[in-house]
């Protein structure tokens, strides 16, 4: 019996920690990032495998030539890590090239209110020294 709740616990110690990911800081994301935009969200489509497909119109250009305008997220049931995106909401998409971003708790894509008009300061600050 006791080993059977040792097993429950860390199981469930498991579960809790399963969607924790350290936060990169600003800059090695952007570095680490071939395109940064800020976007607005303008629709979403859920697809049969559960997958939400969001279409961002583009706001401002922060680093690169943004290839796609699609950021695609998996719904809850489907996947513990899962973030969703809203429409109509800001957010900032870190991309690479020739891959379609995601939106998880673990990835560099986040919204506005996360990265906050700091976060966004810094972003175009680095831009601005790159462009020097």
């Amino acid at each position: 019996m006791k080993i059977f709740i040792i097993f429950l616990l860390l199981f469930k110690a498991q579960l809790a920690f399963g969607c924790y990911c350290v936060d990169a800081p600003l800059e090695k994301r952007y570095l680490e990032s071939d395109y940064v935009y800020l976007g607005q969200v303008q629709s979403s489509t859920l697809g049969d495998n559960g997958v939400v497909t969001n279409e961002l119109v583009e706001l401002e250009r922060i680093k690169g030539v943004t290839d796609t305008k699609t950021v695609k997220n998996t719904l809850f049931p489907e996947d513990m890590c899962a973030s969703h995106m809203v429409v109509g909401y800001k957010y900032v998409v870190f991309g690479k090239t020739g891959s379609i971003p995601e939106i998880s708790s673990c990835s560099n894509t986040r919204s506005l209110g996360d990265i906050g008009k700091e976060g966004l300061a810094q972003l175009q600050e680095m831009a601005n020294k790159r462009k020097q």
